[in-house]
């Protein structure tokens, strides 16, 4: 009974102003009732939605950058190797090194038509014109001055840091880096991170390893450097071998789709 009394109650406002109202107007006043909460549900859901469309357009197009990045960092890893060969006294490499460099300006400019069409929204500008001087410089060092072996593989390890911080800037600007999803999110740091600087440590230590090669003897320097590098290989192997298995374990379709390619 005081249930009853209760509903009655808290419900009486509402047949009050219904008996006193014709029927059109009632049944106007339930079907208001009854659409405005789905109007705004449908306004939420709409929102939702395109906030996540939003959020995958941005890391689609962080990818399509740094896919152009990783593929210039190849190419600059392959021409260091071949400026410590030259410079260490292997002349013939000097044709393969200027093919090479033909290949990093040729995607040097396509990473510069690239950031024209992205990079506004990952404030990359500034960071580009910058990468342009430091491989001018890297063009001219390792042939018309006798530099040190030392300082051209400084350069070209600096410049090629500088594209590995460009990488990490445009993940976290396209929020690869910031995905609430498990497997997408140690992905993206893969690719932003452990990976790329998995095959730079290794490029390094292939270009130390050309130059001895090279001149045909080590010294206590370069087999240090060689001993740090492989420490660094082994440790970023194995944080991207943690970081893939986890991926894998949080969607088990990325793992079929990774044997499977």
């Amino acid at each position: 009974m005081v249930v009853f009394n209760l509903m009655k109650n808290i419900f009486f406002p509402a047949i009050y102003l219904m008996d006193r109202l014709r029927y059109p107007l009632n049944f106007g006043l339930i079907f208001l009732v009854v659409l405005v909460p789905l109007i705004l549900s449908s306004v939420n859901l709409v929102s939702s939605a395109n906030n996540d469309i939003q959020v995958l357009e941005n890391e689609r197009k962080g990818l399509a950058y740094i896919h152009v990045v990783r593929q210039l960092i190849e190419h600059v890893q392959q021409h260091r190797g071949m400026a410590n060969a030259y410079l260490s006294g292997a002349r013939s490499f000097k044709v393969r090194m200027m093919d090479k460099r033909l290949h990093v300006d040729q995607h040097l400019a396509e990473l510069l038509r690239v950031d024209s069409a992205l990079g506004v929204g990952f404030k990359t500008g500034a960071r580009i014109s910058a990468l342009r001087l430091q491989w001018n410089s890297i063009k001219q060092a390792s042939l018309t001055q006798d530099f040190v072996n030392s300082i051209i593989l400084k350069s070209h390890n600096v410049f090629l840091a500088d594209l590995i911080s460009l990488i990490s800037l445009v993940a976290d600007e396209s929020e690869m880096t910031f995905d609430h999803q498990r497997d997408t999110y140690y992905l993206g740091a893969a690719v932003a991170n452990s990976l790329i600087n998995l095959a730079e440590n290794m490029g390094q230590a292939r270009a130390v390893g050309a130059g001895v090669a090279t001149r045909g003897l080590s010294t206590q320097k370069s087999l240090v450097g060689l001993s740090v590098l492989s420490n660094n290989i082994d440790q970023h192997a194995k944080d991207f071998s943690a970081g893939l298995q986890v991926a894998i374990d949080a969607n088990e379709r990325l793992g079929i789709d990774l044997h499977a390619a």
